[in-house]
């Protein structure tokens, strides 16, 4: 900001300092002194996700001049905006619970004039990724705006498995499945739809009576299978 070179950039030391009270210069989005008269006052809402601690918007500036002194210059925060940020593991039995929580104590109240940058890691299995999906549903109809990144994944459980791979009373529910797995390991929109397809079957199954029962029975040790949940159709 104070390079002598380049379009744009002033040489505050090369300004008559007896001739300005204060300089008032823009185009930096956060509150920031460059020199003993010199401030951007920036925007006052923000208007991004911050990338540093230094970045300092939402902010209006009240300055007192006085012929030849030096300006007295006091920062007020008037920005409504609320831009959370927030990486979280949903991985264990109550990882989506435990996430849900940190959403709730990062947004606050007025949820209506709150943005959150969202990461999401770990893995979770075909109920806990189901009940992952209505919280995010949830969230982004409530938000301002939920930027999205997931990272995890969905490891299905063995009793999940056993549900759907052993029902000897619906064998396509096994061959279906077993296409489901493979075609929910790779990539792009088959493979996420995939995926859907896995999460609902499982749904299914398990609404039906007698579901646990017949996986009880089944007994056994069935394969573990993962896959991500990245890139899902919407």
């Amino acid at each position: 900001m104070e390079r002598t070179s380049g379009s744009g950039f002033i040489d505050l030391t090369r300004l008559p300092d007896n001739l300005l009270d204060y300089i008032a210069l823009g185009d930096w989005h956060g509150t920031k002194q460059v020199g003993t008269k010199a401030w951007y006052a920036g925007t006052p809402e923000p208007d991004r996700f911050a990338k540093s601690g230094e970045y300092d918007p939402g902010n209006i500036l009240v300055v007192d001049v006085e012929p030849g002194g030096e300006p007295r210059v006091n920062s007020m925060h008037v920005g409504k905006l609320r831009w959370a940020q927030l990486s979280l593991d949903v991985s264990g039995a109550t990882g989506v619970q435990a996430a849900v929580a940190r959403i709730e104590k990062a947004v606050g109240f007025g949820v209506d004039e709150a943005l959150l940058r969202l990461e999401l890691s770990g893995s979770v299995d075909i109920a806990a990724a189901g009940e992952l999906e209505r919280v995010l549903q949830s969230q982004e109809a409530r938000l301002l705006r939920l930027k999205l990144v997931d990272r995890t994944t969905v490891e299905p459980g063995e009793d999940e498995l056993v549900s759907l791979l052993s029902s000897a009373d619906h064998p396509l529910v096994a061959k279906v499945t077993e296409r489901l797995l493979a075609q929910a390991e790779g990539e792009g929109d088959a493979a996420a739809i995939a995926r859907i397809g896995l999460r609902d079957l499982h749904a299914a199954v398990e609404s039906q009576p007698g579901a646990r029962v017949a996986a009880a029975k089944s007994g056994g040790r069935i394969r573990q299978a993962s896959y991500r949940l990245e890139d899902r159709p919407t």
